[in-house]
């Protein structure tokens, strides 16, 4: 039995399924009429990662990106149809392909093609790829699984306009979908398409994760996030949990996006075993904010509330805290504020980062340098929270830096620090002291002692406006789990008061609006982004 042993678990270990990956991302083309990306080879190296992390073996894994030296590791036509050849000829049985293509992609006549490094957009028959050659270079596939990853509608590919809206075409959507014909005694493989968008829409990308969105969740998914209970990663959960995570990211960013999934039949099957995680250790009483917290907050670094997550946001140097998932009472009791304040109700509002101060004129400026816009006057250094912002103008950096303005439900929880029921951040009675009020102008932010989530000024020092349309009568019909009143009105909804207002309006509770196009001396704002 000893000798047999061995023999028996090597036949096993044959006999076992396997996972290959095939993934090409372009964020550079060798043509300059095609428009660069951000984080197409990212991207398609995260998966790679998180493939080989979900134990499959590094054999089984070619990774194309279009800033390699090496000319057989770029993502060219030829070089792709070779690897998809090649898993052509290894998979077998119960085994399965995955190709990932990040980057742009264009329709002629029938044909969709996926703009390859060195596509020419006038001669793409010769040199982009056409799905067609994908479909054809597995022709006899003997393996049983096929899932393609397509990322191809980010930005419009003409030069000038990298940021403009490249949207998903029905044509192309079908065009890019596994097709199979049967071969003599063979069954025809289950083949899966998950897209990065549904047609009509733009796959959006996250600065502040350094991915797509859609990636970003694709690797959550990946790492365990959509795992099953005997800790693997099938394509139909993994599909699922992408799909409803990035809509619900796209939904609190004010954008559309639905990740496209095509399912293959009725059957199901395995991707990769999510890799084992160490349960989250708390943070200790002790630990105090992240490295690279800003200079100008340091007297505060010791009174930061202990037992909150804290980090810093790469693109802006912001810090932020993490607002816990959870329940809240929204609005004012009877007796208590204004009349759109009520009925108070309770509310759930899951986890989010929010901005510990507001966007100073620091900060807004470098944006504006950036994205090429004007520096809005009236602000007198760096420290001060930016003012003079328009509702668009806020929103563009929200964007900017990956996140969007914070929902009037998350402002509102985030501003009452913990405190159930306490009509200002700091409790029940009125504390000049404690916000800047009636002071002629604002102040540097951290110029007051912070909430229990660690944030500042969200009482005085300048209006911070939110993503929701304000109504007056939003409480009585709103939903109880994340609201937000996405109905055009108006005006936009702006919450905290300012150096300019009285106690009454520096409320937890308070509301307040204007028109989207006001820009004011006490009008700023901060960013609210998901976990």
């Amino acid at each position: 039995m000893r000798r047999l042993l061995p023999l028996l678990l090597l036949a096993g270990l044959a006999n076992a399924a396997e996972t290959y990956l095939v993934a090409a991302g372009v964020d550079q083309y060798d043509r300059p009429d095609i428009s660069a990306l951000k984080y197409a080879v990212a991207d398609v190296r995260a998966v790679a990662d998180a493939f080989r992390a979900g134990g499959v073996p590094d054999r089984n894994i070619q990774v194309f990106t279009s800033d390699q030296a090496d000319r057989f590791a770029l993502p060219t036509k030829s070089n792709l149809l070779a690897a998809l050849q090649d898993v052509r000829e290894r998979a077998v049985g119960d085994d399965t392909l995955v190709f990932m293509f990040s980057g742009h992609g264009m329709q002629k006549g029938d044909e969709p093609y996926l703009l390859t490094v060195d596509s020419n957009r006038e001669l793409l028959e010769d040199t982009a790829l056409p799905m067609r050659l994908v479909n054809e270079a597995l022709r006899g596939f003997q393996a049983k699984h096929v899932l393609f990853v397509i990322d191809a509608c980010r930005n419009d590919p003409n030069p000038g306009r990298a940021n403009a809206d490249a949207r998903l075409d029905d044509s192309f959507a079908k065009g890019v979908r596994p097709r199979f014909t049967g071969t003599a005694g063979k069954p025809v493989p289950a083949a899966a398409l998950l897209l990065a968008c549904d047609v009509g829409q733009r796959a959006y990308e996250w600065p502040a994760e350094g991915h797509g969105a859609f990636t970003t969740y694709l690797l959550r998914g990946l790492a365990g996030e959509a795992k099953a209970e005997d800790g693997t990663v099938p394509v139909s959960r993994l599909a699922g949990y992408v799909v409803r995570e990035v809509s619900a990211w796209a939904e609190r960013a004010r954008k559309a996006q639905t990740p496209r999934y095509e399912p293959p039949g009725d059957v199901d099957f395995v991707l990769l075993r999510a890799p084992d995680r160490p349960a989250p250790t708390p943070p200790a009483a002790s630990a105090g904010v992240p490295a690279g917290w800003p200079d100008y907050l340091a007297k505060w670094r010791e009174q930061m509330p202990k037992g909150l997550q804290y980090r810093v946001r790469a693109r802006d140097g912001m810090p932020q805290v993490l607002i816990p998932a959870g329940e809240f009472l929204m609005g004012s009791p009877e007796g208590q504020g204004q009349d759109d304040e009520r009925p108070q109700r309770r509310v759930y509002v899951s986890a989010f980062w929010m901005d510990q101060h507001e966007v100073t004129a620091g900060q807004y400026r470098r944006f504006c340098q950036a994205a090429g816009k004007p520096i809005p006057g009236g602000n007198p250094d760096d420290t001060h929270p930016v003012v003079n912002v328009s509702w668009d103008d806020a929103d563009a950096y929200a964007e900017w830096v990956g996140g969007s303005l914070p929902l009037e439900a998350q402002w509102e929880k985030a501003a009452r620090g913990g405190l159930a029921g306490m009509a200002y951040p700091w409790g029940n009675d009125w504390d000049a002291a404690q916000a800047n009020s009636g002071a002629g102008g604002a102040t540097p932010v951290g110029s007051y002692a912070p909430n229990g989530y660690g944030l500042f000024d969200m009482a005085g020092n300048a209006w911070e406006w939110c993503l929701d349309w304000y109504d007056e009568g939003w409480y009585g019909k709103m939903p109880d789990r994340d609201p937000c009143n996405r109905t055009e009105a108006t005006t936009r909804v702006a919450r905290g008061g300012s150096w300019d207002n009285e106690a009454a309006l520096l409320g937890a509770g308070a509301r307040g609006s204007n028109a989207p196009d006001y820009r004011g001396d006490y009008g700023g704002f901060r960013c609210a982004e998901a976990p």
